[in-house]
């Protein structure tokens, strides 16, 4: 074999080697470039899954947030304008023993225990919405709202049978009027709650707890908002 032929022999070799190197090169770098894609796709579908997932539990949890608010506020409305209504009676039935009209001074007196059931009765449907430190405040009124009950009948039949009618009347007006404080103080730790759990003034609940009752529903020492 000449040298020519030598030559052409191994220039053919070298160029079948680098076929077959490019081609496995291709072949290598195309794989590797597969693989890279599948991976990046892999990844982007967990991503978008995972993604999904949180904010999915983050609008549940939202959901729940919301829906909680909405029983918080709801319980706190209805006590609170069962305690202007409790004010609204006990001033009728005050402003009625001063007049000597015993028979509407009565009916407030039973007003007052219906709407003092009413508000313990709410509370102890809604109180698992309320905070403990709220409950707390809120079971020391409902122990002293039921001695004060109780004081406050005890007297008025004493009244109706003793020869010093007037003077019992005077101590039962009385008991009402330091009773009446003490609603002033657990409406102004109702909305203290409120501001707390629902700081944003634009709250239309926000806005009625905080508007002033007519006067004469507000007991001395006890100015809204």
């Amino acid at each position: 074999m000449g040298l020519k032929e030598i030559i052409f022999c191994f220039l053919g070799g070298s160029a079948v080697l680098f076929s077959i190197i490019a081609i496995g090169y291709w072949v290598v770098n195309s794989f590797m470039k597969q693989q890279a894609d599948k991976c990046l796709q892999e990844f982007r579908e967990r991503l978008a899954v995972e993604a999904e997932t949180v904010l999915k539990r983050f609008r549940e949890g939202m959901a729940e947030q919301i829906v909680d608010q909405e029983n918080k506020s709801d319980c706190m409305a209805k006590l609170y304008a069962t305690l202007i209504d409790l004010l609204r009676v006990g001033k009728e039935f005050s402003a009625s023993l001063s007049k000597g009209e015993m028979q509407q001074a009565e009916r407030m007196l039973v007003g007052i225990r219906n709407t003092c059931d009413s508000f313990v009765e709410t509370y102890q449907k809604q109180r698992l919405h309320l905070s403990e430190e709220i409950c707390g405040v809120i079971d020391g009124f409902v122990e002293e709202q039921k001695g004060v009950v109780l004081h406050l009948e005890s007297n008025w039949r004493s009244a109706r049978t003793s020869q010093d009618g007037k003077g019992l009347d005077a101590v039962i007006r009385q008991s009402w009027l330091s009773f009446e404080d003490r609603i002033g103080v657990l409406m102004e730790s109702m909305r203290s709650e409120f501001r707390k759990r629902q700081p944003s003034s634009a709250n239309a609940i926000m806005k009625w707890l905080s508007q002033t009752p007519a006067a004469k529903d507000v007991p001395p020492g006890a100015t809204p908002g």
